[in-house]
């Protein structure tokens, strides 16, 4: 009669046998599995944290990178949800981060390719300063054609410092300011009413005025001779309005007025 020789027994001396040929327990366990085993089954033969801490670290000692390993693991049929335990995608990321810094590569070029990969950005987010995320957004309005000065002015609204913003943003020669305003408008507009229009430059008279609708009679007036002017001396339709948002008035006025006054011929 044959002799009856329990599953556990078998499968403890086949374990026994790979570890005596020197293959990982890790190793072992893809096979167990790749066969119908149970992973409840052979745990209490292999302990699986340590298996997997002995598996990464020499495959590391290899020269495999992280990304590489956790995804051969993915691959070989090892759930997520285990292999984030052992190799977390945070330091994944935080090892990329390393080598490409290494390497003399910027910050916003390592981020883009990290998000591009498809890592999670609130991830990503962790290893980059907020001024890295400003820098990227002045880079793609600049790339759109923005003028530096609307950029600075929207970025100012919403509660950057003006000495953040002058490591990336130029300041442009010849804007008008709310406190450069009517010196400017003396010495440079010799043909407008200037005590009518530097009243409408004032800072103090322009935060109530949001939109066209607000805008007065008199003060279309000496807006549209002012752009009109600009525009005869060859001055850029971008670079009127930053002077009008520098000044004071809403992207609503500038947008309006530059966009629908044409200059005299």
């Amino acid at each position: 009669m044959e002799q009856y020789i329990p599953k556990e027994k078998v499968l403890q001396e086949y374990i026994s046998l790979q570890r005596k040929q020197g293959v990982p327990d890790l190793v072992i366990a893809q096979a167990l599995l790749g066969t119908g085993w149970q992973q409840p089954a052979f745990e209490k033969f292999i302990n699986m944290p340590m298996a997997f801490t002995f598996y990464v670290d020499g495959q590391k000692n290899e020269g495999k990178t992280l990304a590489l390993i956790r995804k051969q693991l993915l691959q070989n049929g090892w759930e997520m949800a285990f292999v984030n335990q052992y190799i977390p995608p945070i330091a994944v990321v935080r090892e990329i981060i390393a080598a490409e810094r290494h390497t003399r590569k910027d910050d916003l070029s390592i981020k883009k390719s990290l998000l591009q990969a498809g890592y999670d950005p609130l991830i990503v987010n962790q290893f980059f300063s907020q001024e890295l995320e400003l820098q990227e957004y002045i880079k793609k309005q600049v790339q759109k054609k923005m003028h530096p000065d609307i950029i600075r002015s929207k970025l100012v609204a919403v509660g950057w410092q003006q000495n953040v913003l002058d490591k990336y943003l130029p300041h442009q020669a010849n804007m008008i300011s709310p406190t450069q305003s009517s010196s400017f408008l003396t010495t440079s507009s010799p043909q407008i009413p200037h005590g009518r229009l530097r009243v409408a430059f004032e800072p103090h008279a322009i935060h109530s005025i949001h939109s066209v609708h607000s805008v007065s009679p008199q003060e279309k007036v000496d807006l549209e001779k002012y752009i009109r002017l600009q525009k005869k001396r060859g001055k850029e339709t971008e670079n009127i309005k930053a002077s009008l948002l520098q000044a004071g008035w809403s992207e609503d006025v500038a947008h309006y007025f530059v966009d629908n006054i044409k200059k005299e011929g």
